[in-house]
Order: C-alpha cells, then sequence, then structure tokens
C-alpha cells in the first residue's frame, strides 16, 4: 500500500523523511550484511576475510562466530 503524504503539512514531511531514513538504512543494512568482508577476529586476532550470511560469519582460523554489529548512531 502506497502512503500518502501532504507537502505543505509539517508533520507528514517529518514521517515522510523518517520512512526514507528507516529505508535506506534497511537497504544498507541487508547489503552489509550478506557480503564478504576483512575484519578481525575478536577471539584470535587475526585479520581475515570472512563471509557474512545474515550479519553472522566464521572466522576460517578458529572457527569462531563473528556477529556483525551495525550501529548507526
Amino acid at each position: 500500500m502506497v502512503k500518502k503524504y501532504r507537502a505543505g503539512n509539517k508533520n507528514d514531511m517529518k514521517k515522510f523523511m523518517k520512512n526514507v531514513e528507516k529505508q535506506v538504512y534497511s537497504s544498507a543494512e541487508s547489503g552489509v550484511k550478506n557480503t564478504t568482508h576483512t575484519v578481525e577476529c575478536p577471539k584470535c586476532k587475526t585479520s581475515k576475510k570472512i563471509r557474512f550470511k545474515k550479519g553472522v560469519g566464521k572466522c576460517p582460523t578458529c572457527h569462531s562466530r563473528i556477529e556483525l554489529d551495525l550501529n548507526w548512531e
């Protein structure tokens, strides 16, 4: 369902901007959480390329579970 906003209404524009922001963060988050990143393992401290799926990856050296935490603020 398409949401309708009135351009002259201040509250509608705030809602519109909030919804746009949510969509942008959601799109960026889904793209980042399903790719390969070079990260340092918090357990064994090695820097390796790790493939993440749904924000969770596994260190190829020590096999510990690594979760991506995207803190936007």
